[in-house]
């Protein structure tokens, strides 16, 4: 039984998937929207070129945090522990009595 894994634990395997694909494809947008600075004399072209930049890069990290939900899982069925709600789970996934 030590093998199985809660399925608390595989959702909150695809949220921390999910905040980290999102903080670093704003992060890159925002990187390369800074490129601006060099390419465009104005200061409000330049924050416009920053923030487009990272707002697409938001908008991929959305879709790919969609796709990491709505992909077909690797899991095998027999893994999975389904533990009733209020129950204490310990590291390895057995749950605590």
């Amino acid at each position: 039984m030590g093998d199985r894994v809660p399925s608390e634990f595989l959702v909150a395997k695809r949220w921390d998937y999910c905040s980290e694909a999102i903080l670093r494809s704003t992060g890159y947008g925002a990187l390369f929207g800074s490129l601006s600075l060099f390419l465009f004399g104005k200061r409000w072209m330049r924050l416009v070129g920053i923030g487009a930049s990272a707002g697409a890069g938001f908008g991929l990290g959305v879709s790919e945090c969609r796709a990491s939900f709505n992909r077909a899982t690797n899991y095998d069925p027999d893994r999975i522990l389904v533990v009733p709600h209020g129950t204490k789970v310990q590291a390895d996934g057995t749950p605590r009595h």
